[in-house]
């Protein structure tokens, strides 16, 4: 299973916050929220990771590269020239989802059992 996380945002809604950081880079206690769904992801077994990027994807990128040195994860970048939305995202890494995904968002947290979801997904795969 992979796993595609949405991070191309601009974030409006924390304006002026995430003029100079993006959303899935906000702190939580300290650690970038899109570390806490990475670590999860791995937690979980998943290791083919593709995200896409257009505001502020220099500072996103930085922090990709640093985590990926610290952690067994294949990256896949998809940068945006535009800002797409959610659905021109995921249609613009069409080629990456090659088998089953699942997708979430880089900034937002929950505690929704993931194992649960997976389980369900692969016992009806059809």
């Amino acid at each position: 299973m992979k796993a595609f996380l949405l991070a191309a945002g601009k974030g409006e809604r924390l304006s002026p916050y995430t003029q100079f950081l993006p959303k899935p880079l906000f702190p939580i206690l300290g650690v970038p929220i899109l570390e806490i769904q990475l670590k999860r992801l791995l937690k979980l077994g998943i290791q083919d990771i593709g995200i896409n990027l257009f505001h502020l994807k220099e500072k996103i990128l930085d922090f990709l590269r640093i985590f990926s040195q610290k952690n067994p994860v294949n990256l896949s970048i998809f940068e945006e020239k535009e800002l797409l939305g959610t659905g021109g995202g995921i249609f613009n890494a069409k080629d990456f989802f090659t088998n089953s995904t699942l997708i979430i968002n880089s900034d937002i947290l929950f505690d929704f059992p993931l194992e649960i979801l997976i389980e369900y997904h692969q016992k009806i795969k059809i």
